[in-house]
C-alpha cells in the first residue's frame, strides 16, 4: 500500500495554496486508488459543513506508454 499526501497545488501565476488535507492510497498490485480530500478548518465554505470535503473518490491508474498516468475514476 502506497499513502501520499499532498502539500500544496499552484496553477500560475497564482500563488502556491492547499484547502484541503488530502490523502491517496494507492495499493501497488492492481493499481487501485482512494482520493480523500477534507477542507481543512481553516478553508471550509459555511456550505460544505454537512459534507466536509472537496471530494472523495475511487478508481484505478494505468501507466501509458509515455510514461504519464492516466486515472480512471
Amino acid at each position: 500500500m502506497v499513502f501520499s499526501t499532498r502539500i500544496s497545488i499552484q496553477w500560475p501565476p497564482a500563488p502556491a495554496q492547499e484547502p484541503t488535507k488530502t490523502y491517496v492510497m494507492t495499493s501497488p498490485k492492481d493499481q487501485h486508488f482512494v482520493d480523500l480530500r477534507p477542507y481543512l478548518s481553516n478553508t471550509l465554505p459555511v456550505a460544505k459543513t454537512s459534507f466536509p470535503f472537496e471530494w472523495s473518490m475511487s478508481g484505478t491508474e494505468e501507466e501509458l506508454e509515455n510514461g504519464n498516468i492516466m486515472f480512471h475514476h
